[in-house]
Formats: structure tokens, sequence, C-alpha cells
């Protein structure tokens, strides 16, 4: 065993030991959290410094480190940072006025990370929004790292973990981030898809299309494709969605059910239900169709011990097919055919009554 793989196997095993440790309303006040990036590590460390907690004071934080400024620029950027590590030089901020008020939050939070990560120097042009180009991905690349670094600064993921716990929703969770850390709905809405309890799937909407969709760790269920109408979105295997409204856009949250009420009424074996389906598109096409909708049934519901509750069974079976819109047109037509849910309940109650 190398040194590094020595320390990392101690770091985890800490980590899960101080983890393990909560107060007695369930949060955990000294959470640790393995963090993917470094950045997001910096400023979890910066939390922790300053004994911080949402909502984060970003701009006094920021006064701390340099000279912050807003004023109205005469093109659209959020932020300008000048600068940057230059020996004997403090850093200056200039943040856009024009901006909302929790987009100014998100921005200087941005403009902080410039200033810790060790390898942004310079003078750095900021636009959070603004689309990739591979010729700017040196650029793009810190300004992904910033966002990151500002998103565990202003929603610092140990908090955000120990609210979850709690959570009855991820919608209730979603807003709670919103309202608490001063942030925007969409970044409310991708830290909850990121540290959300397993089983949510979101999305999204904006004039009645998914612009966005996302699914919460360890979910099984597909999330809805993009540019989707909301009103064709179908889930059976989840409740009904719980719906934050927004200025510009809607969030929608499904939770998946544990298990749905399977029919009790008489049905032919699946494989006889299948074949009248498939008899109804063309012949070449059948064989294809059929592997590929046995394929996708039987991988779900095998999910399930033989011999499961045919409830439980039947869940995955309908779960599988949800926001399948990327298959070939015959495979749709399949999943979507009025008699698809009695071949999922057919091989369902076979499942069932196997040992």
């Amino acid at each position: 065993m190398t040194t590094y793989e020595f320390k990392s196997g101690l770091r985890h095993a800490l980590m899960k030991l101080e983890n393990s440790r909560s107060s007695g309303d369930g949060l955990h006040p000294n959470q640790i959290v393995d963090l993917q990036h470094p950045e997001e590590r910096m400023a979890a460390r910066l939390i922790d410094r300053l004994g911080a907690s949402p909502p984060v004071n970003v701009e006094q934080i920021c006064r701390g480190l340099a000279h912050l400024k807003f004023k109205r620029f005469p093109i659209e950027v959020d932020g300008l940072c000048l600068d940057l590590k230059l020996s004997g030089k403090r850093p200056t901020i200039w943040v856009s006025s024009t901006i909302s008020y929790v987009r100014k939050r998100f921005t200087i939070a941005h403009e902080i990370g410039h200033i810790i990560i060790p390898w942004h120097r310079g003078t750095i042009v900021d636009d959070i929004d603004a689309p990739s180009s591979s010729e700017q991905s040196k650029y793009r690349a810190l300004e992904a790292e910033a966002n990151r670094f500002a998103a565990e600064l202003l929603m610092p993921s140990a908090w955000v973990i120990g609210i979850a716990e709690r959570a009855e929703h991820a919608a209730g969770l979603m807003h709670t981030i919103h309202e608490v850390a001063d942030v925007s709905q969409p970044a409310a809405f991708l830290k909850t898809a990121k540290f959300g309890k397993p089983g949510y799937v979101g999305a999204e909407v904006r004039d009645g299309f998914v612009i966005r969709s996302v699914r919460t760790p360890e979910t099984n269920s597909r999330r809805p494709i993009i540019n989707t109408q909301i009103k064709h979105i179908q889930m059976p295997a989840a409740y009904d969605p719980e719906i934050i409204q927004g200025i510009e856009s809607s969030y929608y949250w499904w939770k998946i059910r544990e298990s749905v009420n399977a029919p009790s009424y008489q049905l032919d074996n699946w494989r006889t239900i299948l074949d009248a389906i498939l008899q109804e598109i063309p012949p070449e096409f059948r064989s294809k169709t059929r592997s590929s909708v046995n394929s996708i049934i039987g991988n779900a519901i095998g999910k399930a011990e033989r011999g499961a509750p045919l409830d439980i069974i039947y869940k995955l079976g309908l779960e599988a097919v949800q926001n399948r819109e990327g298959l070939s047109y015959w495979t749709q037509f399949t999943i979507k055919h009025d008699k698809f849910e009695d071949y999922i309940l057919s091989r369902s109650r076979e499942r069932a009554s196997q040992l």
C-alpha cells in the first residue's frame, strides 16, 4: 500500500467517524464532506475558518480580501477582478450594479473564488452564464472553478446535508436553500439535486418546456428529456409533482414511489400481450423492438428478487419506461401503447410468483 493510499483510506475513515457524530436535533454541525474539486474544498475551509453559516456575508468577506466596488458596466458582464496575485497590489473587485440581488451575491462569491484559488491570476472579466467555447477553454475552466467555489461558499455542502436529512421532500429542501442561503432558485435546484435524498426527479420548466432536468443520488428513474413539453410528461411510478413557482421558471419535483398497487384483473401471458402489440408495427422492425422492450423491462424488474412483493416489482417496470423519449420510433410506439402496462403487469406477476 502506498503512502497516498494509506492517507486516503485514513481520511475516509475519519470522515465517517466525524459524520457519525450528530447533535440532538439530527444535524451534523461539524460535518466533513468529501468534496470532489479542490476549489470546493477551499471554500469549505474558508467557511470553517470563519465560522460562517448561511446566509453567508460575502460582501464582508470580499472587503477583507480586496477593494469591492459597484458600477454600471457599458457591456453585459457580471463582474471584473483586477490585479489578482500581483505583488504589492490589493485586488480590486468591480460588480455590476444592475444585476439582481442574488446574482450580486453569487458574483461576489465567484470573485472571492478568483482571489482564493492560487492559480487564478491577473485580470478576469466574468459573465457567469456565458456559453462555453473551445477557443476560450482555459478561461471557461477558470470560470467553472470560480462558480463551484461560489456555490460551496454560499451553500456549504455540510449545511445542505444536514437540512436534507430532515427535509420531507426535495421541493422543501430546495425552498429552504433558496430562502435561507439567499441564492437563486436555479442554484438551489442544482444543490438539491446533488445532496437531496434518493428517489427524486426534478425539472426546470420555462414556457411549458423542460429546459433542465436532474435526479438526486441513487435514483434509478430517468430524467425528463430536455425540450419535452411538461404536459406530455407521465410518471406513473411517481407521486404528483411538488411545484415551486419562480419568476422565469417553475421547478417540478417528483418523488418516486416505493411501490405501485398492481391491478388484479385477469391477463394473458406477457409474451402473448407483446406479440399482439408488435402486430401493429411493420414486420421488419418487430424483432429489434421485441429485444429492446424485453431488455428494458427485464433489467428493471430483475432488480427485485424472485418472489418479491408484486407491487414493488410492478413499480420497477413502470419506472423503467418513464422519460424514454430518446428510444427508436417503434420502441416508443410500443411502450406508449395502451396495452403495454398489461405487459409490464404480466411480467411482474411472473417474477413475483417465482421462488
